[in-house]
């Protein structure tokens, strides 16, 4: 297994730095309405993501320059920074994504699949490099910029003159062809589209059994860790609107959580019906030290009998821990279908596919209900209680529900403006997931109980 180690501090100080300024409204007495738009699968609701779109990418380069967004220095009178291409050249690992491809484990995974040369294989160059076909590369387009600026933003051909026109709205430039990622839905699925991804751009249980790491994203802290390239002020949320990290972070769990249920059942990963791509299982089933007792004080989970490999359930069950803990509409049903999939995933895989497709209804009233609420104060730290229980109690005792669970917990930190986000016990518990091939369930429940306390 890859070792990584995730960057709390990193992450913290830009928070306390006030890089998300909407947030401090949102856990007051009138509460937090989040974005009502609610996400569907990807691409069902007419949203064309840009390594898709017609537009001709004009490449890193038509960005760069001191006048436009090569700047050494911020602009003290421009409505922007004016240094995001120095900000993604020096600090942005989409920038090396493709010098990634480069590497000896790249060569190494490339080789175990067969698929000769990674940094010319389609399969690789979909995540790790904007690419889009040949006759839609502009002159001054090079492949190896990697994730470049309109990787997310989209191809420039028609907008890369209005944008910088004081006249030309934001809508106007959407309509010219900007993708429009200040939309936490849409960013959510642009960001999913490779870091869980789609039917197309999948990272398959071959290329990780190959040694790929194991894909770990949350939209609203990753937004935060790329590093932020705009500072959203007044003048951004004039043109842009009011979004916020939690916006971010609801949006991500429910786009996660409908893309999950879309790949279980897409039939390029489950070809037989009954047992999807073993990438959407959780790895740390498996893939353990051996040689040290993978024992816990729990009781055994009826829904993952002992020796069963379990579903990566970590969007799905936050979701259905958040509708059960606000008394939504549907929660009881999700939570009850959401059982259902849980056990014919390692018990009856037969009715796998049948089970994913008769919890989709029942999702999508709880993401409805979920994005038409207005949380409390109290609302959101019920929440973060009932977060920190499922952690207590053993809940979280795979790697990517641990990493989903401390995350959801430090947003909320975050938007209830309380003393937890600083206390040392919080740096503690991070310490415990710090680590993927060292990650302890046990510590990690016993931080979580510590945090419960009084």
């Amino acid at each position: 297994m890859v070792r990584r180690e995730l960057k709390y501090r990193r992450w913290l100080v830009t928070l306390l730095m006030g890089c998300c300024t909407a947030l401090a409204a949102m856990a007051q007495s009138q509460g937090w309405a989040p974005d009502a738009r609610i996400p569907s699968e990807s691409g069902a609701d007419g949203l064309v993501l840009p390594q898709d779109g017609a537009a001709t990418h004009l490449g890193v380069s038509s960005c760069a320059s001191s006048v436009c967004h090569g700047r050494a220095e911020p602009s003290a009178v421009n409505r922007v920074w004016l240094t995001e291409f120095r900000i993604w050249q020096g600090q942005d690992a989409h920038a090396t994504s493709y010098a990634t491809l480069l590497t000896d484990q790249s060569r190494t995974i490339a080789t175990k699949m067969g698929i000769g040369d990674p940094a010319s294989a389609a399969v690789c160059l979909n995540c790790h490099a904007d690419n889009v076909p040949v006759e839609r590369r502009g002159k001054r387009f090079q492949l190896s910029d990697g994730v470049g600026c309109e990787a997310c933003h989209g191809g420039a051909e028609g907008w890369i003159s209005s944008h910088t026109d004081p006249k030309a709205s934001y809508a106007e430039n959407l309509e010219a062809g900007l993708f429009p990622s200040a939309s936490p839905e849409n960013r959510a699925e642009l960001c999913l589209s490779c870091h869980l991804g789609t039917s197309q751009k999948f990272a398959s249980h071959d290329i990780m059994a190959g040694g790929h790491p194991q894909l770990l994203f949350e939209t609203a802290t990753f937004s935060i860790n790329q590093p932020m390239h705009y500072a959203v002020d007044a003048d951004y949320r004039a043109r842009k609107g009011e979004y916020g990290n939690m916006d971010l972070w609801l949006h991500g769990l429910l786009e996660a959580a409908a893309t999950q249920l879309q790949l279980i059942t897409d039939k390029r990963l489950n070809v037989t019906g009954s047992f999807p791509d073993v990438a959407l299982y959780h790895c740390d089933s498996c893939h353990r030290l051996t040689d040290v007792s993978a024992g816990d004080p729990w009781p055994v989970d009826p829904l993952r009998p002992s020796g069963s490999i379990p579903l990566n359930d970590a969007a799905l069950s936050l979701i259905a821990l958040m509708a059960t803990t606000l008394e939504v509409d549907g929660a009881q049903a999700f939570s009850g279908g959401l059982d259902r999939l849980i056990f014919a995933a390692s018990m009856q895989r037969g009715e796998l596919s049948q089970m994913s497709e008769a919890l989709k209804p029942k999702f999508r009233v709880v993401q409805r209900e979920l994005l038409q609420q207005a949380f409390s104060g109290n609302q959101l730290s019920a929440l973060r209680r009932a977060l920190l229980t499922f952690a207590a109690s053993g809940k979280a005792r795979y790697f990517s529900n641990a990493f989903q669970v401390f995350l959801a917990i430090n947003t909320l930190n975050h938007a209830l403006q309380d003393d937890m986000l600083l206390q040392e016990e919080m740096q503690t518990w991070f310490q415990s997931i710090m680590s993927e091939s060292e990650f302890a369930p046990v510590l990690f429940a016993t931080q979580a109980a510590r945090l419960l306390l009084p």
